[in-house]
């Protein structure tokens, strides 16, 4: 006999229950992970007996963390407009255009790089990190909005199905959930916007509910962080479920106060990871591998302290019979040990060399962990040991940059290309009229006017992100002015795309104002006398060159 499920449109509160609590039970293995991987990036002491008096957390997998961020979030946006919008079809060229304006005017308001900072880190310690992407209307004051926007979850408040590989445009789960503990004052705030109902029974429910959260108040309290029920107010669990058909928010595990269907046609997540593991929703993180090089390399410097310690002050062999007092035995300036017996007091004799084996044995540790990850001491910047030659210098950074490389590339991929995607099908889908918005750049302000009908039509989002590292750019540019050296002498250069070409290699934004505008020339191809060519020593008046192709608001 056929079993009868609870559906969304029947039973909602049970529809999410279901799901909800069945990802909670069989994910404890996974939350434990993480735990274990954030105490290992905070570099968190144990709070246990141990056999040396010094209790050292040598902070490796720290610093390996903190040198790939930088180097990512440096790839992803070193260059402006984050993504470029390129057409399907012939007629989508100039709303391409104003589409990529738009886009870039969005990441700036929204403070995109910032958040991509947040997001980035957590994928780097826990291997995979979630993100929101949502459409917001007005801000929690009522002003108006009208632009995409995007939420960085805590790792630990996402519940995907366990079956699922990919989440969002294309993804396979058939649903996810994002949990939230927000006040009373926040859904009266957002009572009058008409996006939930049955609030009357919330409100009258003064209790609130916090649910089992005990691996993440573990993380909390590891720092002296206690989550606790404020007196002030009442919190409740909000669990905000997604299908691709479907929306339903369940409050307190009692009350839905949105069910309807799905406004995108796609679960509004962004998921990136860190190293893929191939059909698998999650992915391998930095810290993952490295716990056991980690605890043995504080184990190791924790001994050579310990040795260095006893070699400083060491321990005495006294005989019984020498009359000595067992307080004098400790160092001091000045002391003196008072005996009857000159030969019944030794010191301990510990053998130098073993500080020099413990600290070979910690950089052994070191050099496995740096291959685990990619980072050595070159990349950090750090001096390298004299011993290497030049090339294999060169090889190893080579070899390091090609797997940064590989990861901005899956950023690419995972995160921005899929940002503007989703971006751009919400400001095609809700925005309802005209706006002026302002494009900050480097050193000027462009105003650009944006309609619904200069945004419509069929496009590809290609990520300007650069994947080449600075040492790398530094050997491209010499080699690219050999070559145009060697064009140049045979009159057949094109100097604008060459120069183009070269700035790309610099860490200059706007390269196009460094460049004049195309000058127009009459049928026989001599300048057009309406529109003379300056002379030499002429400013150059007009407009700045950077071609925004939206209407301009003078």
């Amino acid at each position: 006999m056929p079993r009868n499920f609870p559906t969304a449109e029947d039973s909602p509160k049970e529809f999410v229950l279901q799901r909800f609590n069945f990802v909670e039970q069989g994910r404890g293995s996974l939350e434990g992970n993480w735990i274990k991987y954030y105490k290992l990036w905070r570099s968190y002491v144990e709070k246990k007996s141990y056999p040396y008096e010094s209790n050292l957390f040598i902070p490796y997998i720290f610093s390996i963390i903190e040198t790939i961020l930088p180097r990512l979030t440096r790839n992803l946006f070193s260059v402006r407009p984050f993504v470029k919008v390129q057409p399907r079809r012939e007629e989508y060229t100039n709303n391409a255009s104003v589409m990529t304006d738009l886009l870039d005017y969005c990441a700036y308001v929204d403070k995109l790089f910032f958040k991509a900072v947040s997001f980035i880190l957590s994928m780097l310690i826990y291997g995979t990190a979630i993100a929101k992407v949502y459409w917001k209307d007005v801000d929690f004051k009522g002003n108006s909005q009208e632009r995409p926007s995007l939420e960085i979850l805590d790792i630990f408040d996402f519940y995907i199905d366990p079956f699922a590989t990919s989440v969002g445009i294309g993804g396979d789960s058939d649903f996810s959930i994002m949990r939230a503990y927000k006040t009373q004052e926040w859904f009266r705030e957002r009572a009058d916007q008409g996006n939930f109902e049955n609030l009357d029974a919330l409100f009258s429910d003064l209790s609130g509910y916090m649910g089992n959260e005990y691996k993440k108040n573990e993380r909390r309290n590891l720092f002296n962080y206690t989550q606790l029920n404020p007196p002030y107010t009442s919190m409740h669990e909000v669990l905000e479920l997604w299908t691709n058909d479907r929306v339903i928010i369940l409050v307190d595990r009692q009350h839905v106060i949105r069910n309807e269907p799905n406004p995108y046609g796609y679960q509004p997540f962004i998921r990136i990871v860190d190293q893929n593991i191939p059909l698998e929703f999650y992915g391998i993180g930095e810290v993952e591998g490295q716990e056991d090089h980690q605890l043995s390399a504080n184990d190791l410097r924790n001994q050579f302290m310990q040795t260095s310690f006893n070699i400083s002050q060491p321990s005495y062999i006294c005989s019984r019979f020498a009359d000595i007092n067992s307080s004098q035995l400790v160092a001091r300036p000045s002391g003196r040990i008072d005996t009857d017996d000159m030969a019944g007091i030794q010191p301990l004799r510990i053998n130098p060399q073993l500080l020099n084996i413990l600290l070979q044995a910690e950089g052994t540790v070191k050099e496995d962990m740096e291959r685990r990850s990619g980072v050595f001491d070159l990349i950090r910047g750090e001096r390298t040991r004299g011993e290497e030659t030049a090339t294999e210098i060169l090889s190893r950074g080579e070899n390091a940059n090609a797997r940064f490389g590989l990861k901005t590339q899956l950023l690419e991929y995972l995160f921005l290309e899929t940002l503007g995607e989703m971006w751009g099908d919400m400001c095609q889908q809700f925005m309802r009229e005209e706006k002026v918005e302002a494009i900050v750049k480097e050193d000027a302000t462009k105003f650009i006017r944006v309609s619904p009908e200069q945004i419509k039509g069929r496009f590809l989002y290609v990520p300007t992100a650069s994947t080449i590292s600075e040492a790398q750019k530094m050997v491209d540019r010499r080699d690219l002015l050999q070559i145009f050296q060697l064009a140049a002498q045979t009159g057949r250069l094109n100097v604008d795309e060459a120069l183009l070409t070269l700035l790309n290699y610099f860490p200059v934004k706007n390269k196009e104002k460094f460049l004049l505008p195309p000058q127009p020339v009459g049928l026989q191809g001599s300048p057009n006398p309406q529109n003379p060519q300056p002379q030499e020593g002429e400013g150059q008046g007009g407009e700045n060159p950077i071609n925004l192709t939206s209407d301009i608001v003078q």
